[in-house]
């Protein structure tokens, strides 16, 4: 990757009205393969790499680990900023683009900055991103560089380095992950251990889990069976019993809810007599009524023509009296008609008269409104024109005024910029006396810096030579503690010798392994007695069951034969329990027969028997029936008990026999495990084998004595050894300590000599610029001020040029308002001269428009009153006809509604003439038919039907009445029977003699005993439960323990890889990084230096594992310390470090740019040429190496820089040399 072109523009202190061009393919930096970038401190230098960070990877190295944004990059008081950055790599060309605008093109500050970026590829054109995140991936796609390797490879910041090399350890592990960028290893370290600890706490939680609960044994689990089986017996005798009890009790209250019934329904009997009774009246009244009922229609009839004919003879007389009041209103009516209609007439040829007169009128009206509207707008002008005259004339005051005051101003203005002339000079000159004053007060700093640095050094000497006296007295005392501990070691050694610990070990673990083999014998002795004796026990119950299976079996057949003939009993008390219900049937048909209807059986209408029918009860078939029927479930019951019993006999026997076939395989493996044990003892000899393993614990006993004396003199051993080592390795630590003590003193003393020598010639420089100073500050009556007074010194004299400049341009401003006011002051005399003509004018159109107007009144009034329009005397005459005409069409209306409601009453008086004759002759043929209809009845006349006759209400009521005691009276009848045939059935079906309080104290009894046998049995359950329950959680967490400690044993293995702990595998990638750091570096360091070289020391303590030594090739390629180098030593290795790491983070990318940012200040001038020309041959490898300081000595021997200079305001300006 190689930059070939950077623009900028408002970036920091780089602020320009046109964009800055740095172009590296120009002539300039044609065949250079070595350019600076050069300035003072603050100028700007890293600001230049700051534009390309930004361009391609929106950030800046100095923001790291702070708030800072790229609006901080916007230099202070632009509206915008941009960077472009012009890259090649892999032969194709691309240019990054960033840029920000903080306010509009008018000046308004914006709320919210806008940003563009975009990238670029200038070999086709094409834009391949216009956002943040797109750009950046973009940018690594073609360069194959994110921001941090970027960082490492192109912009090289050699600091860095030098304090790495300074650093102690674990400081120096921490800056190399933040140099290299390989902080992922130490988190996948602690990663690894932290997952291993938490593993293995979950193997613990499992662990913790497993129950330690006993499992119930055989013993007990035939002991419980047993028990199970007694009382599944006694809860079936009990449960059977609660059933006989619950019946008796049932019984009890069924007969106690029959009595209450009976005397219910007695009660209602008497109740509906009674209302029987009450209702007799209302009954007699119904039946009356019924009788009466089939000559209803016919005397409302009569009655109904009666009323009508009465009612059309008044009609009648109405008519008439209305016809001989109509007459004499419609002659009046005709009369005054006529009279209307005349005055109408009249009315319409007085509006005629009046149409031309009208016409004239209007245009009187037309002629006297234009004048008054004319003189209106004339009125109106005169006062718009008298404001204006008013106006004009406060404008004319006010600009004389102003005038007077401005002529004013200019004349103490041009006094003060006379007296001030001077400083034209002085602005010329303060650039310059601004740079002069900056390096005189740089040169004092640097003077007082070296003075402070010469007397830190002296203390530091007068340290370091205290230092070294005491490290030689360390030294000479631990040569002594060596000596002492030499001895004691001997004397261990020899002891050691006269035991021969290896033998005693072989003797121990033949006596162990003989132990084990006689306890693991004793073992199997006691699980083979054990197990004959289960056998013994198991061959007993096998034989007991078998026996008992037996009888069951005969048992079995005995009760099938019994259920057969049972089951035949049954079916014949059915057969005969449903040819007595047929029977039984007629009964009820009985209870519901009607007189006249047909029977459902007989189909006869007639029933002559059914009165002395005799019921035939069913209930001792009933009895019957149920009693054999319990036979039969007592019997199948039985049955099934035996088959159950069968059942669980014959898997008993199956479970004995494949339990006794497991222990004789048991007894088999135990005997062939003994046989392997090579012992000449049997298994139940008990004794002899406590014998031998009591001899064989007593002789271990012993040789652990021994080999505890022995491993106390190994520990001995192995402390002083520890002790040794650690001595020997403090003594060349303080040899080590005392070369560079040694080292350290000369170093000091040379570089105090080279401060020494610098602050004279500083003090030197200073002199000769304060002396040129004073001559140019004596011109102007000015002196040379304080080192603390300089700023303040060139602030108060840039204002004094400013107040010059601002009133020459006041003094320019007020000549020019001067020429604008006189002009104005010209403009408004014009505009009032010609406001006077025009004021004349309007006032003689006003006196002609009033004379025009009174003419034209006077003709107006002669016609009609000038207050009364052409419109109201319009509407007047137009009101009076209207009404008349209205007044005419009402009389005629009014005329003809009389002459129509004549004609209507006489048709009405022919059409009452006719219906009276019409109901006339209905009425005789109703009355002949009422009177033959009579004879044959039991009512006398028509009155006394009419009485019979109950209203529609009264008749419904008593007959709904009527019908609700009937059903009533059926409803309770059928009740009572069936009442008296349940208590006769309840009295049958009684077979016992107990109370019934004592049935209730028996039944509570028996509740109580089932319930406890229930409880007993759930226990006995819940102990079978139990036990399972243990033993499939136990198997389900032994296998999760197995897979948990798979996991476990994965996480150890791999935490044993990275060496036992977290850092172990951060140390190791650290430390292969840095030995392939090192030989990259020492690639550049042997063209730097070829007197040095870098190596890693093989061997380290704890934390010392990053330290490497300077192998000097002139002194016999000794090592030394890096910390004994002199600072320009240490610079040429952190810059070998620094290429080093570029090679390094470009991976398989070509990097044909580098920056290299500061640190050449500490090489002497020999140094500095080397390292000068060891990177102008870097040019060959076709690299452009750029570095960035602001060493003096630079601008001599690079010729191509880009210089950026400071100036006055906080602005810097670049220049190319």
């Amino acid at each position: 990757m190689k930059i070939l072109k950077i623009e900028l523009q408002n970036i920091n202190s780089l602020k320009s009205e046109k964009p800055i061009l740095i172009d590296f393919e120009n002539e300039q930096f044609k065949d250079v393969g070595l350019f600076a970038i050069t300035g003072s401190t603050g100028a700007g230098k890293t600001t230049v790499l700051d534009a390309i960070t930004i361009a391609l990877y929106h950030n800046v190295p100095r923001f790291n680990n702070s708030k800072g944004t790229l609006i901080d990059v916007v230099s202070h008081g632009a509206n915008d900023a941009f960077s472009r950055v012009t890259f090649e790599n892999d032969k194709v060309r691309y240019e990054a683009y960033w840029g920000m605008r903080l306010a509009s093109k008018a000046g308004k500050k914006l709320k919210n900055p806008t940003e563009e970026v975009r990238l670029i590829n200038l070999n086709t054109g094409i834009t391949l991103a216009e956002a943040k995140r797109e750009l950046i991936e973009a940018v690594y796609s073609a360069t194959q560089l994110d921001y941090n390797q970027f960082l490492r490879s192109v912009m090289l910041a050699q600091g860095e380095f030098a304090a790495f090399l300074t650093a102690k350890g674990p400081e120096k592990g921490k800056l190399l992950e933040q140099i290299t960028g390989e902080e992922i290893y130490k988190k996948i370290g602690q990663g690894i251990s932290e997952r291993k600890s938490k593993e293995e706490n979950t193997l613990k939680e499992i662990q913790a889990k497993i129950n330690a609960d006993d499992i119930l044994s055989e013993e007990i689990k035939i002991e419980l069976l047993e028990k199970d089986k007694v009382l599944d017996a006694e809860i079936i005798k009990s449960e059977t019993a609660i059933v006989a009890m619950q019946f008796v009790e049932s019984w009890y209250v069924n007969f106690k809810k029959l009595a209450t019934d009976s005397e219910k329904l007695e009660e209602a009997s008497l109740k509906l007599y009674a209302d029987v009774k009450n209702h007799k009246e209302d009954f007699e009244l119904l039946e009356e009524h019924e009788k009466a009922a089939p000559f209803k229609e016919l005397i409302q009839n009569i009655n109904r023509n009666e009323k009508s004919i009465l009612e059309k003879l008044y009609q009648s007389k109405v008519l008439e009296n209305q016809l001989a009041n109509l007459k004499p209103q419609i002659e009046n009516s005709t009369v005054i008609t006529e009279k209307q209609s005349n005055e109408l007439e009249n009315s319409e040829k007085e509006f005629n008269n009046w149409l031309p007169k009208f016409e004239l009128i209007t245009t009187l009206d037309h002629k006297i409104e234009n004048e008054v509207e004319n003189r209106k707008n004339s009125i109106k002008k005169l006062d718009d024109l008298k404001k204006q005259i008013g106006v004009f004339q406060v404008d004319k005051n006010k600009l004389s005024e102003e005038l007077k005051e401005k002529k004013s101003t200019i004349e103490r203005t041009e006094v003060f910029i006379t007296k001030h002339t001077f400083l034209e000079e002085v602005d010329a000159a303060i650039s310059n006396w601004t740079t002069d004053l900056i390096t005189l007060k740089g040169h004092k700093e640097i003077v007082n810096e070296n003075a402070v640095f010469v007397i830190k050094k002296k203390k530091e000497l007068e340290v370091t030579k205290t230092e070294f006296s005491k490290n030689k007295g360390f030294f000479d005392k631990k040569i002594v503690e060596i000596n002492k501990f030499d001895k004691e070691l001997t004397c261990i050694n020899e002891e050691l010798k006269k035991q021969n610990l290896s033998a005693i070990l072989v003797e121990k673990n033949k006596l162990s392994v003989h132990e084990v083999n006689w306890k693991e014998f004793k073992s199997l002795g006691e699980q083979y007695i054990k197990i004959e004796k289960e056998h013994v026990v198991l061959v007993e119950k096998k034989t007991s069951f078998s026996k008992e299976l037996v009888a069951n079996q005969k048992e079995t057949i005995a009760l099938q034969k019994q259920l057969e003939v049972q089951e035949k009993s049954v079916l014949d008390a059915e057969k005969i329990l449903d040819l007595e219900k047929s029977i039984a049937k007629y009964e009820k048909d009985r209870l519901h027969l009607i007189k006249g209807e047909r029977c459902s059986l007989c189909g006869s209408k007639n029933h002559p028997f059914a009165e002395h029918l005799e019921a035939i009860g069913v209930s001792e078939s009933e009895l019957e029936l149920s009693i054999r029927r319990s036979k039969l479930q007592n019997l199948i019951n039985s049955k099934n008990e035996s088959d159950k019993k069968e059942v669980k006999l014959i898997t008993s026997i199956e479970g004995f026999t494949n339990q006794i076939k497991v222990i004789l395989e048991d007894i088999v493996s135990v005997k062939s495990k003994a046989s392997k044990l090579n012992i000449d003892c049997e298994l139940t000899d008990v004794d002899t084998i406590d014998k031998e393993m009591n001899a064989l614990s007593e002789n271990i006993k012993l040789i652990d004595v021994q080999i505890k004396t022995i491993q106390k003199l190994q520990t001995q051993r192995d402390e002083i050894d520890a002790v040794l080592k650690a001595q020997n390795q403090s003594i060349e630590s303080l040899k080590t300590k005392d070369a560079t003590l040694n080292e350290k003193i000369k170093n000091t003393n040379s570089e105090i000599a080279e401060k020494q020598k610098l602050i004279d010639e500083g003090v030197k420089t200073c002199k000769n610029l304060e002396n040129t100073l004073q001559t140019k500050f004596s011109k102007f009556d000015y002196k040379v001020p304080s080192i603390n007074e300089t700023k303040e010194f060139i602030e108060q004299i840039k204002a004094q040029i400013t107040n010059y400049n601002i009133a020459q341009k006041n003094l320019n401003l007020l000549k020019a308002n001067v020429a604008v006011i006189n002009n104005n002051l010209v403009n408004v005399k014009e505009k009032l001269e010609t406001n006077s003509k025009s004021e004349t004018e309007f006032q003689e159109a006003i006196q002609k428009s009033d004379a025009a107007f009174t003419i034209l009144k006077i003709e107006r009034n002669v016609i009609l009153p000038i207050e009364v329009t052409v419109e109201e005397k319009r509407k007047s005459l137009q009101s009076v006809k209207k009404q008349l005409y209205e007044i005419v069409d009402a009389s005629k209306i009014a005329w003809q509604k009389l002459i129509d409601a004549k004609n209507k009453n006489e048709a009405l008086k022919v059409e009452n003439i006719k219906d009276q004759k019409v109901l006339n002759d209905e009425l005789i043929a109703f009355e002949t038919s009422l009177e033959n209809q009579l004879k044959n009845s039991d009512f006398k006349s028509k009155l006394a039907v009419e009485n019979a006759l109950l209203s529609k209400e009264d008749s419904l009521k008593y007959a709904q009445v009527k019908e609700q005691i009937k059903e009533q009276q059926l409803r309770l009848q059928t009740l009572k029977e069936t009442n008296l045939k349940a208590i006769e059935d309840a009295n049958t079906s009684k077979s016992f003699e107990i109370s019934e309080e004592e049935s209730k104290l028996v039944l509570e009894k028996l509740k109580i005993d089932n319930k406890n046998l229930s409880t007993e049995k759930g226990k006995i359950l819940e102990a079978f439960r139990k036990d399972q329950e243990i033993k499939n959680r136990n198997q389900e967490l032994y296998k999760k323990i197995a897979d948990q400690e798979i996991i476990c044993g994965v996480w150890k293995e791999l935490f044993q890889i990275i060496g036992n702990s977290k850092d172990a595998f951060n140390v190791y990638v650290q430390r292969l990084t840095l030995k392939h750091l090192l030989d990259l570096a020492n690639l550049h360091l042997f063209k730097l230096n070829k007197r040095y070289s870098l190596k890693m020391e093989e061997f380290y303590k704890p934390k010392e594992e990053l330290n490497f030594n300077l192998i000097d090739h002139y002194q016999t390629d000794q090592a030394r310390l890096v910390d004994t180098s002199s600072g320009g030593e240490k610079f040429i290795i952190s810059l070998a470090l620094a290429l080093g790491l570029s090679d390094l983070a470009s991976k398989n990318v070509k990097i044909d740019s580098l920056f290299i940012d500061e640190g050449f200040g500490t090489l002497d001038n020999n140094t500095l040429e080397t390292v000068i020309a060891t990177l102008e041959t870097l040019q060959s490898q076709g690299k452009l190496i750029g570095i960035i300081s602001h060493v003096e000595n630079l601008k001599e021997r690079i010729p191509t820089q880009i210089k950026i200079t400071k100036k006055s305001n906080g602005v810097s300006v670049v220049n190319m040399l």
